[in-house]
C-alpha cells in the first residue's frame, strides 16, 4: 500500500509530498533556531527562492534553514522531493535505471547516483548487522566460485575490462536460496577458508563442485559436519549422495542477469551490489521499499 501511496504523490503539489514525508518520519516535523540564548520554534513557510518551495524560517532573526536538513533527501538537494521519492520506489522495485531516468525527467547520471547510494546504504547496514554467520544443523549449504565480467568507468576508456571473481555461500533451507558473496582476488585455500570459517555456523553441510580449495573441507573446518562433493565431468547430482550446487548456480545466473539488465556494474560497484542483493533477499521481508524507509529511519532520525 506504500508503494501506491508515494506514487500517488508524483505530480501533487509540493506540499503535500512535505507533509506525507513527515508524517513518515523522512523529514523533520520540527526545527528550532539556536541564534538565540533560548532556541525558538521555527516555522514552516513558502520560500519561492529554494527548489522545495517551502523552508524553515525563524520568526525572529529571520534566518532560514532547509526542511531537507538531517534527512537522506538532503544529499541530493537539485533532485524535487517529489521524484527523489519516486526513485526510492523505483529502486525498491528494480526498475531500470533509464527507465526511472524517462518516467521522472531525472538525468540518467542523477539517478545512477541515487541509485548507487542505496545500494551503498545497503552495505552499511550490513557491515553494521553481519548477516553471517548461518547455517547449523540440517542446514545443507552450497559453496562455489564465479567469475564476474567487469565494466569500463562510465564505460569508456581503452583499458581492458577488469573481470572478478565472487565467492558464495548459500543456505538451501530458503526457497530461493539466499547467501552471502564475497569478491575475492584469488580461489586458493588461503582466502577461501578464513570466508567459510566465518560465514558458517556449527553442525552445517556442505556441498560443493571438486575444486582444489574444498580439499578435506570436513578436515580443516571444525563448523563443517559433512562435506559432499558433486564432480560436474561426470554428473550435475552426485547419485549416491545427491549433493549437488544448482542452488547457488542459479544465484549465480540471477546476479549475473541483474547486471547484465543494468549493461555492467563497475569492478569497484560490485561487492556493493552484491550486498544490495543480499539485503533484498534477507531482510526485504517481502517489501522491500517499507524495510528500507524503515533503515532510512534508523540511519536519518530527523
Amino acid at each position: 500500500m506504500e508503494v501506491q501511496d508515494v506514487m500517488t504523490l508524483i505530480g501533487k503539489p509540493k506540499i503535500e509530498v512535505i507533509e506525507w514525508m513527515q508524517r513518515d518520519g523522512l523529514l523533520s516535523r520540527e526545527m528550532w533556531c539556536h541564534q538565540h540564548e533560548h532556541a525558538i520554534a521555527m516555522r514552516l513557510r513558502r520560500d519561492a527562492g529554494r527548489n522545495d518551495n517551502y523552508a524553515w524560517r525563524c520568526g525572529t532573526c529571520r534566518r532560514r534553514r532547509s526542511i531537507r536538513e538531517g534527512s537522506f533527501f538532503e544529499l541530493f538537494r537539485r533532485i524535487e522531493l517529489g521524484h527523489l521519492l519516486a526513485l526510492l520506489v523505483f529502486w525498491s522495485l528494480e526498475v531500470k535505471q533509464v527507465t526511472s531516468s524517462r518516467l521522472l525527467g531525472v538525468s540518467k547520471r542523477s539517478v545512477l547516483e541515487v541509485y548507487n547510494h542505496l545500494s551503498s546504504i545497503c552495505s552499511d547496514d550490513l557491515d553494521r548487522r553481519p548477516l553471517i554467520p548461518f547455517g547449523g544443523p540440517v542446514s545443507i549449504l552450497q559453496i562455489d566460485e564465479s567469475k564476474f565480467c567487469g565494466k569500463r568507468k562510465y564505460n569508456r576508456g581503452r583499458l581492458p575490462r577488469r573481470d572478478n571473481w565472487v565467492f558464495g555461500i548459500v543456505d538451501t533451507s530458503y526457497s530461493p536460496a539466499r547467501g552471502y558473496f564475497q569478491v575475492v582476488q584469488r580461489r586458493n585455500r588461503a582466502t577461501l577458508l578464513p570466508i567459510i570459517r566465518r560465514s558458517i555456523l556449527p553442525g552445517s553441510v556442505v556441498h560443493s563442485d571438486d575444486w582444489g580449495a574444498y580439499t578435506r573441507l570436513q578436515a580443516l573446518e571444525p563448523n563443517v559436519a559433512e562435506h559432499q562433493v558433486v564432480v560436474h565431468r561426470y554428473n550435475f547430482v552426485e547419485p549416491l549422495t545427491g549433493a549437488h550446487t544448482q542452488h547457488i548456480e542459479a544465484c549465480w545466473s540471477r546476479l549475473k542477469l541483474k547486471i547484465k539488465e543494468r549493461k555492467g556494474v563497475c569492478h569497484f560497484l560490485l561487492q556493493d551490489f552484491l550486498n544490495e542483493q543480499a539485503w533484498r533477499d534477507w531482510r526485504g521481508n517481502g517489501n522491500v521499499f517499507t524495510s528500507f524507509k524503515q533503515l532510512l529511519l534508523e540511519r536519518f532520525q530527523v
